[in-house]
């Protein structure tokens, strides 16, 4: 709860994502009552002392403890600055935030998508970890639509889910990356076609992922950018030794080209807990050995 206190107020952001397992709820001993609601009170009291609207993604340890994840995502909708929503998937914690424009304040400027990527078992395939199911992608696929004849196409559109989808995996393998790539990529053994949808409505340019506690990389594919946030919760295992904990912070400007069109520009920085920012601006080769498959679930972690 400090340093997501001492992060808030260094950064003093707009929005905040929360990108999952913000509980390890497998140290749930089944006989604790209100054990999740007890850590949400904590987790989420410095967005009410401080005023910050925030939003989140659930990860595969929430549900691990004594609620599902539509009883969290209906939780924490009774928060004041909640923008979670709930909806009617398997994974129910998908929505949408919609970010006007300060120069042109009817304007959408950005379209911020969060998908819920369950927890264990993907597609009927209970070996793996969860992913975005075929019925989000075609909610996403019918949205984008919309979002594009409503508002049309000159917002920035940015994604957050919690388990990486496998193109995490195949990017870092074959392109230059950013940032710390110190961990294998859990991902889920199927792969339901986001990545394969996403560049068809050619409408989401960046996704930001946690679950995997040693990366902080982001790597291009496509014209996509895939990005792991930062390590800022004390629980669970990470970052590695000599690194602190912190927060990824994503920063929108907006400007007006020479015909009066809107554009919107993103910067990314790792801010520490100590205030200090880490810019991650030299792309490197990987040197870890080449990753094949998707790892799967262990029995604690990631």
């Amino acid at each position: 709860m400090e340093i997501e206190r001492s992060l808030l107020q260094s950064v003093k952001p707009d929005l905040v994502i929360l990108s999952g397992d913000m509980v390890s709820g497998y140290v749930w001993d089944g006989q604790e009552s209100c054990f999740y609601e007890k850590l949400w009170k904590k987790f989420t009291q410095p967005f009410l002392e401080l005023h910050v609207p925030y939003g989140l993604t659930i990860g595969n340890h929430d549900t691990e403890g004594d609620l599902t994840a539509r009883e969290i995502a209906t939780l924490d909708m009774t928060h004041p600055y909640s923008v979670t929503q709930c909806a009617d998937f398997k994974n129910p914690a998908t929505y949408t935030i919609q970010v006007y424009s300060n120069i042109e304040p009817e304007t959408v400027a950005a379209n911020i998508w969060v998908f819920d990527t369950g927890d264990y078992g993907c597609d009927g395939d209970s070996d793996g970890y969860g992913c975005i199911e075929d019925d989000q992608i075609e909610w996403y696929n019918k949205e984008s639509a919309l979002f594009k004849e409503q508002h049309g196409t000159t917002a920035i559109h940015l994604a957050f889910f919690h388990i990486p989808i496998p193109e995490f995996m195949q990017a870092v393998n074959q392109y230059p990356f950013f940032g710390d790539h110190l961990e294998l990529v859990h991902c889920p053994f199927f792969n339901t076609g986001f990545f394969d949808a996403v560049k068809a409505n050619g409408d989401i340019s960046a996704m930001f992922v946690g679950h995997d506690h040693y990366n902080t990389y982001g790597v291009v594919m496509d014209g996509i950018e895939m990005i792991y946030g930062a390590k800022t919760g004390v629980g669970s295992y990470g970052p590695r030794r000599g690194v602190q904990h912190g927060g990824r912070v994503i920063k929108l400007r907006e400007s007006k080209d020479a015909n009066g069109t809107l554009q919107i520009s993103k910067e990314y920085f790792i801010m520490n807990r100590d205030g200090t920012i880490k810019y991650d601006s030299e792309l490197k080769n990987r040197t870890m050995a080449w990753q094949n498959h998707c790892i799967g679930p262990s029995k604690y972690f990631p």
